[in-house]
């Protein structure tokens, strides 16, 4: 089920995600319209969770402009008014893909995140000033999940501007 879809159900409070349905066999028994869990052998594993407040959703692409190292072009000259000097000349040109667009689609109250002054709806162009389109989303997603104090850098798109935050993860529990 996707974000959006879940978002719209009324009265939702969050989703029970793979951390804790791992830990359980699940029964399903749709006769009498039940479910029945069963510690396994992760029950006692440590516990995971996203300690910045952020949803992330795959929304589509966006156009990303790169410097084509490869196709740059060298011109040297020689200077016969000054003995020994070469002056280069190095022309870059650009190539242009489509890359994932990551939105924040979810923002927990009072995270690290939202007190940073993130919103809904921004996309993240750069996460720890590396590309995002060079990560998978769940490449991004596990960034969420590092360490108490782990500091998160952000380069998003806000309705066509710029804008870079900074936070440290936080354990909530």
């Amino acid at each position: 089920m996707s974000v959006s879809y879940a978002k719209k159900i009324k009265d939702r409070n969050g989703s029970l995600g793979g951390e804790i349905l791992k830990r359980f066999n699940i029964i399903l028994d749709y006769p009498n319209s039940k479910i029945t869990l069963k510690r396994n052998r992760f029950f006692s594993n440590p516990f995971y969770y996203n300690l910045s407040g952020i949803t992330l959703e795959h929304n589509g692409v966006r156009m990303v402009k790169e410097i084509d190292r490869g196709s740059g072009i060298t011109r040297f000259n020689s200077n016969s008014e000054s003995a020994g000097s070469v002056t280069v000349f190095v022309t870059n040109s650009y190539r242009y893909l489509l890359a994932s667009a990551f939105t924040i689609v979810e923002l927990r109250e009072d995270s690290p995140a939202k007190n940073a002054g993130l919103k809904l709806e921004d996309v993240i162009l750069a996460v720890n000033n590396k590309d995002a389109h060079l990560y998978s989303l769940q490449d991004i997603i596990q960034m969420f999940y590092g360490e108490d104090g782990n500091r998160i850098s952000l380069l998003i798109d806000r309705k066509g501007v710029q804008l870079r935050f900074n936070f440290r993860l936080e354990k909530l529990l």
